[in-house]
């Protein structure tokens, strides 16, 4: 067991540098043992008529619709609960997706306005996520294995820049774990950027969330929903 902990993280340092893959391990353990989380939140403006990469010439890109998304939760593949689902569409969340003909192979989910001041959208079973209203929420992304190398996660964000402006977003935003250098290096190419961390302490069944100041800026921020927010 201690060897096969080794080997992963050897090749862990391989691939991201020894400095990378330590604070790796030292991160994780702490969100397994101390329940410390930390994020990096980034951003994007949002443009109406991106520049899309390029992408398998028979992929379309289009909103999923609510008929399409009960049907694909029945796809183990696609890491679709059918009860996700269910909430995500009574929230009034859309999800934009690549379809190869009729099959979906890539999708994103984006919050939808749940007041006049504010988007959010489950995390955890215990904490959701909220932005400002202008700032456009997106979360639960997922590429088909098969076709992931083909920048359709790219593509979808892109796609979504028309749709998300004609709501009156002006930005979008996004999370992803400090340690998930994989995540992060994506995040250049689709033209994201870091302003700042947030995350959260899990201690005797609460959560304490944390953000710096340009995250607070703009509305981020994890919160329990049946707590009253600060």
């Amino acid at each position: 067991m201690i060897e096969s902990k080794f080997n992963r993280l050897k090749a862990s340092a391989n691939q991201w540098g020894w400095k990378r893959a330590l604070f790796r391990i030292v991160l994780r353990y702490a969100a397994r043992y101390l329940g410390f989380h930390i994020h990096v939140v980034r951003i994007r403006t949002l443009e109406p008529d991106p520049n899309y990469p390029s992408t398998p010439p028979d992929i379309d890109f289009r909103i999923i619709q609510s008929e399409e998304l009960l049907q694909a939760s029945e796809d183990l593949e696609l890491d679709l609960d059918r009860n996700f689902v269910r909430d995500s569409i009574a929230r009034g969340d859309i999800a934009f997706g690549a379809f190869d003909g009729p099959m979906l192979v890539a999708y994103i989910w984006s919050a939808s306005s749940s007041s006049s001041s504010s988007s959010s959208a489950p995390h955890t079973d215990k904490l959701w996520v909220r932005v400002d209203r202008l700032y456009a929420y997106a979360y639960k992304s997922f590429v088909r294995p098969d076709y992931r190398g083909q920048r359709l996660g790219p593509a979808i964000y892109l796609f979504m820049n028309s749709k998300l402006c004609k709501q009156g977003r002006t930005h979008l935003v996004s999370f992803v774990s400090l340690t998930n250098f994989r995540n992060l290096a994506v995040g250049k190419h689709i033209g994201t950027s870091p302003i700042g961390h947030a995350g959260y302490i899990e201690i005797f069944g609460r959560s304490f969330s944390f953000r710096t100041r340009s995250v607070k800026k703009i509305g981020f921020e994890f919160y329990q929903p049946h707590m009253p927010a600060p």
